[in-house]
């Protein structure tokens, strides 16, 4: 078992770039000090659409970047520390919406629940 729930955590989500050149930005802290890794996990669109996974980090790891992604298009992530034990409860979920313009590289536009 993890010692400590990650689903207290509030993350943040960031987007830079372009429209042809979009990125998140997902950040997290971590509470826990017995995991392996942290599963990231993203939701597209409405709330009825299952979350998929999109990387498992390695042990005390707190972002995870992912490009490729689309303007109007609506992002959710949460993160859950895990070990050999199983999974911590996710985090709380964090959502936002790209509208051009975005701002330039360097600086961010923070989503938080």
């Amino acid at each position: 078992m993890l010692n400590k729930l990650l689903g207290t955590v509030v993350l943040s989500l960031c987007f830079v770039g372009s429209a042809f050149a979009l990125q998140a930005t997902v950040t997290w802290t971590d509470n826990s000090s017995d995991e392996t890794g942290f599963r990231v996990e993203r939701r597209d669109g409405v709330d009825a659409n299952p979350f998929t996974v999109q990387t498992t980090t390695a042990a005390n790891v707190t972002s995870f970047n992912q490009a490729g992604l689309v303007l109007a298009t609506r992002y959710c992530y949460r993160v859950v520390a895990v070990n050999g034990f199983g999974s911590a409860a996710a985090s709380a979920i964090v959502c936002g919406t790209p509208d051009a313009p975005l701002p330039a590289s360097g600086v961010s536009v923070v989503f938080a629940p």
